[in-house]
């Protein structure tokens, strides 16, 4: 019974802690900012606020494209 109880207990607090360390994946990713332009090469790195930034970087090496996750930010209505 005591091992029950003991093995219960691991498993609950190993699940918290679990949990605990997903919801503090998820604060820091919101916290990120999102730009709305993209360098394409052999990945999508997305860092320019303007194609124009975007253009001057790749300089012949890759491609600009329009943030697919962008999500232009809008003040709230009251």
């Amino acid at each position: 019974m005591f091992r029950r109880c003991t093995i219960r207990a691991v498993l609950i607090f190993a699940g918290f802690l679990a949990a605990l360390g997903a919801g503090r994946a998820g604060a820091a990713d919101g916290d990120e900012r999102e730009y709305p332009w993209c360098i394409q090469e052999d990945t999508i790195r997305c860092y320019y606020m303007t194609r124009e930034q975007c253009e001057e970087t790749v300089d012949y090496h890759g491609f600009c494209i329009p943030n697919p996750d962008y999500h232009e930010s809008r003040p709230k209505r009251r």
